[in-house]
């Protein structure tokens, strides 16, 4: 499995190896640039907030080679390049002030949008208001999908679109005509509740497909 991941990367990188250095990584990260901002970013909210990383662990069924990539590691880099080393602290406070699968957020969440004019998270709520205006969309063979919230993991939500055959948010790429028509039909989902939540009309625009 990881000759095939191998020989895939190289084809991507137009048959170049790809040089894997954790140390010049680190270097790169704590070296603060317009070229790593991006990166930056997202690597530091997995850090203060959600964690989400991708393991391959011994004895578990992932198709890679396992043990070469450990929770430890992740742990380790927001230590050296955020100085954040409470992780698993800071998960659990996100689950618990936006209420996990129910998104309905914590009793501190809730006083704290009282004395704002920002929607809070709600989504079970009967009423179309903007407390449940959340729609989830899902690919099928995407892998995060197992910590998206779909109409398995939360049956009090309703506003949930599971795309057959689709990869990770693919429905947001440039519009091809050879999208398939599970990602068309997800694009006109998406524009049919929002504009419902809109109050405007739902005819299809142009740019949901190429014909």
């Amino acid at each position: 499995s990881m000759e095939i991941l191998a020989n895939f990367k190289k084809i991507q990188n137009g048959l170049l190896c790809e040089e894997v250095d954790y140390n010049e990584l680190i270097e790169f990260m704590t070296t603060r640039t317009d070229e790593n901002a991006n990166d930056l970013a997202w690597l530091y909210q997995t850090c203060n907030e959600f964690g989400f990383y991708q393991t391959c662990n011994v004895g578990s069924t992932c198709p890679y080679g396992r043990g070469f990539h450990l929770i430890e590691r992740d742990l380790e880099f927001c230590q050296i390049v955020f100085g954040i080393d409470t992780v698993t602290q800071n998960v659990a406070s996100s689950l618990e002030y936006y209420g996990g699968w129910k998104l309905s957020p914590s009793s501190e969440a809730q006083e704290n949008e009282s004395n704002t004019s920002g929607p809070h998270l709600s989504v079970g709520g009967s009423e179309n208001t903007a407390s449940n205006r959340i729609i989830f969309v899902n690919g099928d063979v995407d892998p995060w999908t197992e910590l998206a919230v779909t109409e398995t993991s939360n049956g009090d939500v309703e506003n949930t679109v599971m795309v057959p055959g689709a990869s990770h948010h693919f429905w947001t790429h440039e519009i091809k005509d050879t999208d398939d028509k599970a990602v068309v039909a997800a694009r006109q989902a998406i524009y049919d509740t929002v504009s419902e939540w809109l109050g405007v009309s739902t005819a299809a625009p142009e740019v949901l497909a190429v014909e």
